[in-house]
């Protein structure tokens, strides 16, 4: 989801103009602006408050990094899966010609049936092959990645808080980065998914597109990036160039220059987010609010 748009907005008065979609610049523009500023107040609050929690009770960050990295997880099983993810990922990115051509219509159609064709490709089949993985190993979803039934509200209050928290650090970071690619005449302009979700859809494809913002894209990146790769990496070369490396591939993928670094800055936060938690549901939660939050606001701009 694109954050750049919304930090864009403290920088000029206006948003991008996009072929198909229409982007309000006063009106509920600039009560999406009002709401992201009211959240990084409260962000910046939780920081606080958080700062005072851990200067009284130091996080056993030791003891953390020793679980993540005896999560069980071999290269050779992980490698395996991660092959298996990548041969479905190009596969789909080889096939995108061919999907928009068999779309038809316009481009905006074909950009809706596009980004729907590759959440099957990739998050769908690739959250089947982590199923039947962890079937074919006899784990458990609380072995392998923290997933424990009785700790459900307490992860998904961590969730909350650890998100509003990352926001004044993501806003900052997200500003520099926009006012130096301004700065070498570089023009920011939304991910394909942002215009898709951005222009008018049927009912339908409007309600599939957010339950794969919301919940279907970051169960299974958070479940690929921060469950199964992170603990690999952290114990071949240590936790800090963990996080960078698996934050970079995260922030890469999305192939979006404008996203590079706001992505790169929510992936460390999440990161950091499942070693102090010791669960995956955490940075889900954070992911899920992440794009369910700049949604909202994108449907605010664009007036719907």
């Amino acid at each position: 989801m694109n954050h750049f748009l919304y930090c864009s907005c403290f920088a000029q008065a206006n948003v991008p103009s996009l072929p198909g979609v229409t982007f309000e610049t006063s009106g509920n523009a600039w009560l999406a602006v009002r709401t992201y500023l009211a959240l990084i107040v409260v962000g910046i609050v939780v920081d606080i408050g958080l700062a005072a929690v851990l200067l009284v009770h130091p996080a056993r960050w030791t003891q953390h990094v020793s679980r993540l990295q005896w999560r069980p997880w071999t290269p050779r099983e992980a490698g395996w899966l991660m092959f298996l993810l990548t041969m479905l990922y190009f596969l789909a990115t080889v096939l995108q010609p061919f999907v928009s051509a068999f779309a038809g219509g316009d481009a905006m159609e074909q950009k809706t049936f596009w980004v729907v064709a590759q959440s099957v490709f990739f998050h769908v089949a690739g959250l089947a092959v982590v199923v039947w993985s962890l079937a074919q190993r006899r784990l458990s979803w609380s072995s392998a990645f923290g997933l424990r039934g009785r700790n459900l509200l307490r992860d998904i209050r961590l969730g909350f808080v650890f998100y509003v928290g990352m926001l004044p650090f993501l806003c900052f970071y997200s500003l520099i980065y926009q006012a130096g690619l301004r700065y070498v005449g570089y023009n920011p302009l939304p991910q394909d998914v942002a215009l898709v979700l951005a222009g008018e859809q049927p009912f339908w494809m409007r309600i599939y597109l957010t339950f794969l913002a919301v919940l279907l894209a970051p169960f299974f990146e958070e479940v690929l990036f921060r469950g199964i790769g992170l603990p690999l990496f952290a114990r071949r070369y240590g936790v800090a160039p963990a996080i960078v490396a698996v934050s970079l591939v995260f922030a890469v993928i999305h192939f979006h220059l404008p996203s590079l670094v706001p992505l790169f800055v929510i992936a460390v936060g999440f990161s950091l987010a499942y070693i102090y938690s010791e669960s995956i549901l955490v940075p889900i939660v954070m992911h899920g609010l992440f794009n369910g939050v700049n949604l909202v606001l994108l449907t605010m701009l664009g007036g719907h």
